[in-house]
């Protein structure tokens, strides 16, 4: 039986995980002309990757089976406008898929 295991990421998981991060930007990008990639994309995501890491607003949480990374989600809490509940909510900035 295999095991998925929800963890926070760790610097060792970033440079698979832009090439993840790459590769469906890529796909998007095709679809989406308005979208575009910049040179470095890749870079600038690993640089952005690796300062969150130690950000403790921002949840980044690698999702394994057995000892393969097979994507990661990056998300925050929100607060919401006055006078709405829930007061805060969670919001997925990027899910990043094999």
């Amino acid at each position: 039986m295999t095991t998925m295991l929800i963890r926070p990421a760790k610097k060792t998981d970033i440079s698979l995980l832009a090439e993840f991060w790459y590769d469906q930007m890529a796909l998007y990008s095709q679809k989406q002309s308005i979208i575009g990639l910049m040179p470095d994309a890749l870079e600038q995501w690993q640089s952005y990757a690796q300062a969150i890491l130690n950000d403790d607003t921002i949840y980044f949480l690698v999702i394994q089976r057995d000892e393969e990374v097979l994507g990661a989600i990056i998300g925050h809490i929100a607060d919401n406008d006055v006078g709405l509940l829930p007061r805060q909510y969670g919001v997925v900035d990027q899910l990043i898929l094999d």
